[in-house]
């Protein structure tokens, strides 16, 4: 009697799980409450409109810069409930939201006995751009959280763009007015003493990080900036008439907003030809555990059904890459009518406006000290190969088309990476 006791529990509960797979497979909910932004509706996760817009100005305040810890002072003070409406918002919630996959219009079902995974699509709050800008700041050699700010109403045009090339920390700056102070310097002393508390052993210069001096912050800024100034104005990938042929060779696309528009039409309709072939794969199983098929059929089928999923995941993927750099494409062309046509104007422009107008361009900027010249060694990575770039103009009988239309030159690419040094002064900024 126990052993037919103990099988049908496990038939009962194989029937369980597989009706759980076969309910995940046709976009229904797994279980337990919605993510924050959703709600349900015939157990399936939609849009709650009254969540979704503090969705998306958490994503929009991380991708400007602003900090998890900024984040949460706005909800908080904007009184927005979370979800047990009991506590304020935490840090750890907000981290755990912006690594959400919902919110880009996808989540993975994982089933703990077959470890089977199963991608299942939902209705997207974040476009692509956002999504992927967000991952991107988050990643642990950009994220700068962790960042300590001597004097957090000072503004530093470079620091979020910095690292250290010893240790890979985020450059940190200082101001210090009293002592005429105004530098950037690596933390890596302050994290070591923050971990491991103070010592009575002494400090000694050399030992650890490999950036003892600090940099004069005003001298930086000056050398970075001049020099961005210049390379813009002599690059030509940057030059009008040749930036949507760039654009395209670097995966940024420039389009319409009707090919914009249709690109979105295709990511919604690929995600609802994948939760169609999902519940129809749901729906072959449920009938082989009913004994409707015989294994043979049901492998066939099986296989047939699966390899029609993978094809939509792969379009899938191509396709949100696509709105991706079509996002960008936007982006990139937003910033060309802010900064592109007026560098005469540029030096009038706010330290914000500065900010925003640098990290256009610039992607990362890698430090290091160098103790026998005494020198600040800084590399700059540009977003395009943008430095020492140019065209070179073809001969008459290679010259492709006509009138304005006409291809009369080819664009050669330069570098996307340059050096500059800056001499340390006296003192220490």
């Amino acid at each position: 009697m126990d052993a037919v006791a103990q099988f049908d529990n496990a038939s009962r509960a194989e029937r369980t799980r597989l009706g759980k797979i076969r309910r995940v497979q046709s976009g229904m909910w797994h279980g337990g409450p919605p993510p924050f932004g959703y709600k349900l509706e015939k157990h399936k996760l939609v849009i709650d409109e009254s969540e979704a817009k503090w969705v998306k100005a958490i994503f929009t305040e991380i991708s400007k810069g602003k900090s998890s810890a900024q984040v949460k002072r706005m909800l908080d003070s904007n009184a927005v409930p979370t979800r047990r409406n009991k506590k304020t918002w935490s840090i750890g919630s907000i981290d755990a939201l912006l690594k959400n996959t919902h919110y880009s219009g996808y989540y993975v079902f994982k089933d703990s006995k077959s470890q089977q995974e199963i991608q299942v699509q939902c209705p997207s709050i974040i476009d692509a751009a956002t999504w992927a800008q967000v991952q991107h700041k988050r990643e642990p050699n950009v994220n700068q959280k962790n960042r300590k700010n001597a004097t957090v109403k000072n503004f530093y045009l470079l620091r979020d763009m910095m690292f250290c090339g010893h240790c890979g920390r985020g450059i940190s700056g200082r101001v210090i007015r009293e002592r005429n102070e105004f530098s950037y310097y690596c933390p890596s002393r302050e994290r070591m003493w923050v971990k491991e508390g103070d010592t009575d052993e002494k400090w000694v210069r050399g030992r650890g990080c490999g950036f003892t001096r600090a940099m004069n912050l005003k001298q930086v800024n000056d050398l970075v900036w001049e020099f961005v100034k210049s390379l813009h104005a002599n690059s030509s990938i940057l030059k009008e008439e040749v930036r949507t042929r760039i654009y395209k060779e670097n995966g940024v696309v420039v389009r319409s907003e009707e090919e914009f528009k249709a690109l979105k039409s295709k990511l919604k309709t690929l995600q609802r030809n994948h939760v169609r072939m999902s519940e129809t794969l749901g729906e072959l199983q449920a009938n082989r555990v009913l004994k409707e098929l015989n294994d043979i059929s049901f492998q066939t089928m099986t296989l047939r059904i699966q390899g029609e999923i993978r094809e939509i995941e792969e379009q899938l993927e191509r396709t949100r890459k696509e709105v991706e750099g079509a996002s960008s494409g936007k982006k990139w062309n937003s910033w060309l009518k802010a900064f592109g046509g007026e560098l005469e104007k540029l030096d009038s422009k706010t330290d914000e406006e500065k900010k925003l107008y640098l990290e256009g361009l610039i992607s990362r900027i890698e430090v290091r000290w160098i103790e026998d010249s005494r020198e600040h060694e800084l590399t700059l990575h540009t977003h395009l190969p943008i430095i020492n770039d140019g065209i070179t103009w073809r001969e008459k009988d290679k010259i492709v088309g006509k009138g304005r239309a006409a291809i009369r030159y080819d664009i050669y690419e330069g570098e996307s990476k340059t050096t500059l040094r800056t001499k340390k002064k006296d003192g220490r900024g």
